[in-house]
């Protein structure tokens, strides 16, 4: 998915990313669980197998084994990886 092509020329992808993800933060911590995490993804059109998107949590995006992911730091991973 080319993140460019849903932002626009005032907001950054990490922005555009991020204020997607924000969207399911109800408690506006900055992290969302795994659950959150996978209604975001659906929501900014990746299509993606949910255990597989589970895979990926576990093992990469929840760095502090914490059982959520900080939005802020994955989207800027996402853009810069």
């Amino acid at each position: 998915m080319k993140v460019s092509l849903k932002s626009n020329s005032f907001t950054s992808e990490e922005a555009f990313l991020t204020k997607q993800l924000k969207f399911f933060d109800i408690y506006n911590t900055g992290d969302l669980d795994f659950n959150n995490f996978y209604r975001s993804i659906e929501k900014i059109g990746v299509i993606i197998e949910k255990e597989t998107l589970q895979y990926l949590f576990d093992n990469f995006y929840d760095n502090a084994h914490s059982g959520k992911v900080n939005i802020k730091t994955w989207a800027r991973n996402v853009v810069t990886s």
